[in-house]
């Protein structure tokens, strides 16, 4: 799944209400259990809570704010995840879907878009990072008794 939306603005996340202007209003692969998304913008707040399997792939656009810290701030609190720097497999799998989003783009005639994404694959393997479950954990994070 590629989540397009690209950040158009710098963030102001001193503003609070992160949903507000994110491009996912929230919540964006809770209780993720398997598979593999590509996230172009700004996935908004409580990000990956309960996520136990699969990959969350998010484009760094630090010209815009979007950094590892800023993507810190997303993750729901108590989510077991962490982030990551990509492997080569990655790379590959982050291409494989952006260049189907690509050829998407194309056909619909949405060029500027297309033009853009190309650049992003461009720098692909500098400019993304992963999200993951972690592997193990001792004791829940939280309990809800």
């Amino acid at each position: 799944m590629v989540l397009g939306g690209r950040i158009r603005q710098p963030l102001v996340d001193s503003l609070g209400n992160l949903a507000d202007r994110a491009n996912i209003k929230g919540f964006a692969f809770e209780y993720m259990t398997a598979g593999r998304a590509v996230v172009l913008g700004d996935p908004g707040p409580w990000i990956c809570s309960g996520m136990t399997g699969g990959v969350v792939y998010c484009y760094l656009d630090s010209e815009k704010g979007m950094d590892r810290e800023a993507l810190r701030r997303r993750i729901a609190i108590g989510a077991g995840v962490e982030i990551r720097d990509l492997e080569e497999e990655d790379v590959e799998q982050i291409e494989e879907l952006l260049f189907l989003y690509h050829r998407e783009l194309l056909h619909s005639h949405q060029e500027e878009e297309a033009d853009w994404l190309e650049r992003v694959l461009s720098v692909c393997r500098s400019s993304f990072v992963k999200i993951v479950p972690l592997k193990t954990r001792a004791k829940p994070l939280q309990t809800t008794e």
